[in-house]
């Protein structure tokens, strides 16, 4: 059933990528901030938001360059060089950092000062894999400490792309870039606490918990390595007072699944269910609830399993060739999957039957702003949803209508 699923999935996102794309829009060919009047036409102009998204920013990439959009000033253009792949805006809005090739740069939303703050392959060497003659050092993850400017990264190693991590860890300052090494192994999958304070790492076979200086090195959990999966990194949620978090755990053949709290200190995990699931499950945002999807002989079905292990069938369909939770709303009411389609997404909860979230959206493109709201890209256009509205806001337009990722990051100001 899993590899009918994967295969069904990938002749999807095939049949896509041969969408056609629009033309490029033509671009100055600097890394200097852009005046308004060379912004392209395809950029609608400011749009008036509904008042709780007043101070909504919104950074993204077009044509390889990075954009930043608002309600006050609309879009404007921040890079030209046209090579930006990853994009992240900080907590405050003021800051966006961006992946160009190898090397993470910065600016301030206003356009003014881009920076390179960290040169991957010059800093740091770390040791190459065995059997890596001939492999590239690449940048792999890097996310801001929450109501900071310090930005904290990891590296990876591969041919064309990067397929093996360093399991390092590192951080730099965007207004000050000097980077610093925190860890040259023991790394993982990079996950803030809510003030972030702590960084849970998670790996194939451990979740390790670190201090933001790098200080403080514990293993709060340590599992075998899932049979059924070469690639399954569980999913990390923190409790609000940094106590602790909650995660799923398979067993190694990737059939019986363990939720946990597990104490940030290390040493102590307490199970709250245990329950037979496929891979991945999805943890909500409040940590008290568990979306998977359970194979039976004649459907398959949606379930919600909560800490007190009690266990809701939230949708049922016979035959589905593709049920696939995606997330959950930002209260944790509402899980949002696919059971046919990855372009065409529901949603559903306890007490909360099965409906359309809106129409066709882009492959994992879709957040969460708020438990009303959403952003998400369609057929080319950068769009924010609402809940039970037909109507959509452009943001932006001109973006390839084939299936790559479409990067983008936002944050409400405050």
């Amino acid at each position: 059933m899993k590899q009918k699923a994967l295969l069904l999935l990938a002749t999807v996102l095939l049949t896509l990528a041969c969408f056609g794309a629009p033309l490029p829009t033509a671009l100055p060919t600097s890394n200097s901030a852009v005046t308004p009047e060379s912004v392209p036409s395809v950029t609608p102009q400011a749009t008036a938001l509904p008042e709780p998204l007043g101070k909504l920013k919104i950074a993204y990439i077009l044509d390889g360059n990075v954009w930043l959009w608002s309600e006050a000033t609309s879009a404007r253009q921040l890079t030209t060089d046209g090579d930006v792949t990853q994009v992240k805006i900080s907590d405050d809005g003021a800051v966006i950092a961006y992946q160009r090739e190898q090397s993470l740069w910065a600016a301030n939303t206003d356009g003014a000062l881009p920076r390179l703050l960290v040169d991957v392959p010059a800093y740091p060497n770390p040791v190459l894999p065995e059997r890596g003659a001939g492999l590239t050092l690449f940048l792999d993850q890097f996310e801001f400490q929450p109501n900071t400017h310090w930005v904290y990264f990891a590296t990876a190693w591969g041919g064309e792309k990067p397929i093996i991590q360093s399991r390092d860890l590192h951080r730099v300052n965007a207004d000050a870039p000097t980077p610093q090494m925190l860890l040259d192994g023991d790394g993982g999958t990079i996950t803030f606490s809510t003030d972030g304070n702590l960084l849970a790492l998670a790996s194939l076979t451990s979740i390790k918990v670190i201090h933001a200086d790098g200080s403080g090195l514990v293993t709060a959990l340590s599992y075998p390595i899932i049979s059924a999966t070469s690639a399954y990194i569980p999913q990390v949620v923190w409790l609000s007072d940094e106590t602790g978090f909650y995660t799923v755990i398979p067993d190694e053949n990737g059939e019986m699944s363990k939720y946990l709290f597990v104490s940030a200190q290390g040493g102590f995990s307490a199970q709250l269910a245990e329950y037979e699931g496929s891979i991945p499950p999805i943890v909500s945002p409040d940590g008290l609830k568990v979306a998977y999807v359970k194979h039976t002989v004649n459907a398959e079905e949606l379930h919600i399993i909560e800490a007190s292990t009690a266990d809701t069938i939230i949708a049922s369909y016979e035959d589905a060739p593709l049920l696939v939770p995606w997330g959950w709303s930002p209260d944790s009411k509402r899980v949002v999957f696919s059971n046919a389609h990855p372009m065409l997404l529901l949603t559903a909860g306890i007490g909360i039957p099965p409906s359309p979230l809106t129409e066709a959206i882009s492959p994992y493109s879709l957040r969460w702003i708020d438990a009303e709201h959403f952003i998400f890209f369609r057929e080319g256009n950068l769009l924010i949803g609402q809940m039970n509205n037909p109507e959509t806001i452009l943001i932006a337009s001109g973006f390839s209508n084939q299936a790559e990722p479409k990067e983008y990051d936002f944050v409400v100001s405050p």
